[in-house]
C-alpha cells in the first residue's frame, strides 16, 4: 500500500454499494482513495446499483466514477 500512497492515478473496481465478501464497495473505495490520496481516483465496475451523477455528487474532488470510452493519458 505504501507504493501506491500519492500516485498519480488510482483505478479502483467498486461493483457495489453494499458490503460484499469479495469485492471492494464505493464506501470502502472511498476511504481507500482518501488513505493512498492520490492525485485522481476513478471507480470503474459499475453495478446497476450507480447512478453516474447521483454517485458523481457523492465524490470527493478528484475521485471519479469510470464510464465506458473513458481514456486516460499518461
Amino acid at each position: 500500500m505504501e507504493e501506491l500512497r500519492g500516485v498519480e492515478s488510482l483505478i479502483l473496481g467498486t461493483p457495489c454499494r453494499r458490503p460484499h465478501p469479495t469485492h471492494m464497495n464505493l464506501s470502502e473505495g472511498i476511504e481507500l482513495a482518501l488513505k493512498l490520496n492520490p492525485r485522481k481516483v476513478f471507480f470503474t465496475h459499475l453495478s446497476h446499483d450507480f447512478g453516474h451523477a447521483a454517485t458523481q455528487s457523492e465524490l470527493p474532488p478528484n475521485a471519479f466514477m469510470a464510464y465506458d470510452g473513458l481514456q486516460l493519458k499518461m
